[in-house]
């Protein structure tokens, strides 16, 4: 009898690895920028994850809608007015947990499972960021919709776009 990853093989590439299915672009930024700017930004690229990264471009956190979202709920559950300047440094889900490129999918749904994550940063050998994982990610190869890359080399990511301002 085949199982449920036999007959998707036999249906065509079916990824096996992060690097297969990763998105190499990703939005970064640093743990200084004001949490009105990460938010305009997540609104503006249609995102709900930002990775937080150092000066050179290693993660350090990932500041997710589920971080700004329970900010703002605790801090209007106290009666005070939300800080838009707030650092995000300080909302952030630190240190991050990150994976490999050939972690594999199995593995990753597994880890975002059990600690509820919507994203996973994914890093090189030297713990540079080199793309992201998402949910939709994970159900997209679960559906059908995603299929290996035929080239999973990760594009550069540039943290010069990382510095955040307000307008």
């Amino acid at each position: 009898m085949l199982n449920a990853r036999q007959i998707a093989q036999d249906k065509g590439n079916v990824p096996t690895w992060i690097g297969e299915i990763m998105t190499s672009a990703v939005e970064c930024v640093h743990a200084d920028a004001p949490l009105n700017a990460a938010a305009a930004r997540m609104k503006e690229r249609g995102i709900r994850h930002l990775v937080v990264v150092d000066s050179f471009g290693k993660p350090v956190g990932v500041f997710s809608e589920r971080d700004m979202l329970g900010h703002i709920a605790r801090t209007l559950s106290r009666g005070y007015n939300v800080p838009s300047r707030t650092p995000i440094g300080e909302l952030m889900t630190a240190p991050p947990k990150v994976i490999t490129l050939t972690t594999s999918i199995a593995e990753t749904a597994a880890l975002m499972a059990e600690h509820k994550f919507g994203c996973l940063p994914v890093v090189n050998r030297e713990r540079e960021l080199v793309g992201i994982v998402t949910v939709g990610d994970l159900l997209n190869v679960l559906a059908g919709k995603k299929q290996a890359k035929s080239s999973a080399r990760p594009q550069a990511v540039s943290v010069a776009d990382a510095n955040l301002t307000e307008d």
